[in-house]
């Protein structure tokens, strides 16, 4: 049974995405914070959605607070409405963002992510044991598989990732999964009022199924659309994604005065 508010993937086929004004699309990225695994989702966006991927620092431990801070004074200030998608490791900084409510957001898009830790309260205990000799080898790839880009990823695609984490410093992976295990954005999501869309991988082994159920008690409004995809939703079904997004940012202009 669907969960209420949900959309089917497949609705989106064969939709009349007509002639438009330009919607500006800001993009934040996963842990790896480069931006470069997002570049296969942009390129399947229609061209009235005009993208900008906002990068994280390679070699600069910044906080949740910290990197709220630097996208703050990267956001529109045109006077235009613009829609803004974070990717996983982003979603509180997009959260935190949208609660301040800048003037032009319309929407909030968010991929695979979560306002509070996805983890087990036991492995939070951890915590303080995650340093920079987790990130000194590449992650092994039959993890890689089963926990973010899925069984029946492609050698390319994988190796794409792995060149995307080796351009980050070691200690500055560590520090954003330090903040994974202690991330408390809920609050913020609570008393966002921008339209909200949670896309969301079926086959998400990272994630539990029932994050969505905990972050529509936060926002009843939000809305949700399954994709036949692993944690790497972007990545594995960029073309789907990209119509998802499009539809929804069409729904929002035509509702608009």
């Amino acid at each position: 049974m669907k969960d209420p508010g949900t959309i089917n993937a497949g609705a989106t086929k064969g939709a009349s995405v007509e002639s438009r004004a330009p919607l500006p699309l800001l993009l934040l990225p996963g842990l790896d914070g480069t931006g470069c695994l997002l570049e296969s989702f942009v390129r399947e966006l229609p061209a009235w959605i005009s993208s900008r991927i906002i990068s994280y620092p390679c070699d600069e431990r910044l906080s949740y607070a910290e990197l709220e801070a630097r996208v703050w004074q990267s956001l529109p200030d045109g006077g235009g409405t613009y829609a803004l998608l974070a990717e996983s490791f982003s979603g509180p900084v997009a959260m935190r963002l949208a609660a301040r409510r800048p003037s032009g957001l319309i929407a909030l898009i968010l991929v695979a992510s979560f306002a509070r830790s996805p983890v087990p309260n036991v492995v939070r205990l951890l915590r303080p044991l995650i340093g920079s000799y987790l990130f000194w080898r590449p992650c092994p790839r039959f993890l890689m598989r089963r926990y973010l880009v899925g069984e029946d990823a492609s050698p390319e695609l994988i190796s794409t990732v792995l060149a995307a984490l080796r351009r980050v410093n070691p200690g500055v992976l560590a520090a954003r999964l330090r903040d994974v295990l202690a991330a408390g954005a809920e609050n913020d999501f609570a008393s966002c009022r921008v339209s909200t869309l949670y896309i969301r991988g079926t086959r998400d082994r990272l994630l539990p199924r029932s994050l969505v159920r905990e972050l529509r008690s936060l926002r009843p409004d939000l809305k949700c659309t399954d994709v036949d995809a692993p944690h790497f939703v972007l990545q594995r079904q960029p073309a789907a994604a990209a119509k998802i997004v499009a539809e929804f940012s069409l729904r929002l202009q035509k509702a608009r005065p």
